[in-house]
Order: structure tokens, then C-alpha cells, then sequence
């Protein structure tokens, strides 16, 4: 089960299967990762490409692997028609050949051979106590519940180290077969998709009418996203400057935008410099 699963960056919630929530799902960057893979034109006709070659005999598979067939391996085709949303939860929860979802065959952690447990073969308790990977600990149960926790953080303490800082959830420590190159905020990353659907047409959401149509494109796409004029000290600026600056911050986010396309092709997600 995927609830199982650790994840080192946020994994999606989907709140139903059937009908995913936008706002959650929109939460975990695994989300943008995918959906910027669908944005590449390039996976997209690798996918077709594959699809039709599935039965082919051709000895092309004895040739080195590109990065993105690599990807398409382990991805596999994330075409998709109708709601995205939903598109990418079928993905996501989708069984690959090791009966693990999709999403966290890719993104989980690695599956742990040993956990806190008790034990009460004596098999276990001689292999656990020849490992030196494990402690083996005796618990009196007639001691209080309070001189048991002491006792157990005390031993915790002396025997497995601690991370401190963001050193526990740096994704860059994972271990998963793919993880985001760098801590990233999941809002940064829709106010750069967003602001890329709706210069590319493919928005769920249009620009407000309230928006005049009259002002320059990336303008009302700067306004739509919530984007602000931010004038430096001491000056006073004018429609002229204000929209220069707004189309500007567009052009930069699709900047951004197309470099995490071009990259969720290679198998990396984001981009290293991000807006």
C-alpha cells in the first residue's frame, strides 16, 4: 500500500480515487513532476513510438539506451485525454511488474528487511542478536510506561545516530530510484505551470473577464496568477513600466517552465535554477 511507503518530498492525496481533489493533488511536487513530463513533445512521440513497436522483434534494444527511453522504462506512456487530475491518479496508483503503484515503485524509499518489532521466535532473537545492523533490547512490562520510555531513548540515543535539520527530508539523501534534485515549494511550481498553460492555451482555469483584453497577453497572465509590480526605492512607475516589469516575470516563469519540460524527459525534475 502506497500509505505505507515513505516518501522524502510530499506524496500526492487524492481525497477520491474516482474524483481526485485538485487542491491536494496540486500539493505534492511528484504531481508537476509527471505533469511536466506530459508536456514534452519529445516523451510524447517516444510514447507513440514505443506503442507501436511493442511487438517488434528489431534488435535495437541491443543498442545503448537513450536517458529518455530510460525514463519511458520506468515511466512509462503518460498520455493522457479529459481530466488531468485524474489522469495522473490512474498513473500514479497504477501496477507495475514488481506489484508495487507506479508512484511509489518510482518515489518511495527503499522497502526496509527490519523494523521495530518483538520478537518471539527464537530464530529472530538469535539472528538479531548476531546482527550488527540490530539491537536486541529486554523490556521488563512490569515497569512503568514513563521509566520504559527513558530507558528506550536512552539506548536510542546511544545507537542510532540523529538528523538534525533538513537534512531528514533533503531530497537530494534519498534513496528512491527518483527524487527532486532540490527542495522545492509546491506553489512555486504551479505559478510557473500555470502561468505556462495559459500562455500555451491548455489552462484549466481561463483568465478572469474582469482582466480587460485589451492589455498585452503576458500582462493579464501576470494579473490572472496574482503576479505584482514590485517597484524598487524611490521610484515611481508608470502603466508603461509596471507592464514591462509583469512581462518580464512571465517570460522568466516560462523560462523556468520549459527548462523542467526539457528535464523531465533526462529523468530530473526541477531544473536547477528555479525563478
Amino acid at each position: 500500500m502506497t500509505d505505507l511507503r515513505h516518501f522524502t518530498s510530499y506524496a500526492p492525496r487524492f481525497g477520491s480515487y474516482a474524483n481526485p481533489v485538485r487542491s491536494r493533488v496540486e500539493q505534492s511536487p511528484y504531481y508537476w513532476w509527471w505533469y511536466a513530463l506530459t508536456l514534452n513533445e519529445d516523451y510524447a512521440q517516444l510514447c507513440e513510438q514505443q506503442q507501436r513497436q511493442r511487438a517488434s522483434t528489431s534488435s535495437d534494444s541491443d543498442k545503448p539506451q537513450s536517458a529518455m527511453l530510460r525514463v519511458y522504462e520506468d515511466w512509462g506512456d503518460v498520455r493522457y485525454d479529459g481530466d488531468r487530475y485524474r489522469a495522473f491518479c490512474d498513473w500514479w496508483r497504477n501496477r507495475v511488474n514488481t506489484n508495487e503503484e507506479r508512484g511509489a515503485y518510482l518515489f518511495a524509499e527503499p522497502l526496509r528487511g527490519k523494523w521495530t518489532r518483538v520478537l518471539t521466535d527464537e530464530e529472530d532473537m538469535h539472528d538479531a542478536w548476531h546482527d550488527d545492523a540490530q539491537v536486541l533490547i529486554a523490556l521488563p512490562v512490569h515497569q512503568t510506561r514513563h521509566h520504559a520510555h527513558k530507558s528506550l531513548n536512552r539506548i536510542v540515543r546511544k545507537h542510532i545516530a540523529e538528523q538534525k535539520g533538513r537534512s531528514v527530508s533533503d531530497p537530494r539523501l534519498s534513496k528512491a530510484r527518483y527524487h527532486l534534485n532540490t527542495a522545492v515549494q509546491p506553489r512555486a511550481l504551479k505559478l510557473a505551470f500555470d502561468i505556462w498553460d495559459l500562455r500555451n492555451d491548455c489552462a484549466v482555469d481561463v483568465i478572469p473577464q474582469r482582466i480587460s483584453k485589451n492589455l498585452p497577453r503576458n500582462v493579464r497572465i501576470a494579473r490572472a496568477v496574482g503576479l505584482k509590480h514590485k517597484a524598487r526605492n524611490g521610484e515611481v512607475a508608470d502603466k508603461a513600466d509596471e507592464h514591462r516589469n509583469l512581462s518580464t516575470q512571465v517570460a522568466r516563469y516560462l523560462r523556468t517552465a520549459r527548462g523542467m519540460i526539457a528535464a523531465a524527459g533526462e529523468g530530473v525534475f526541477p531544473t536547477q535554477q528555479q525563478t
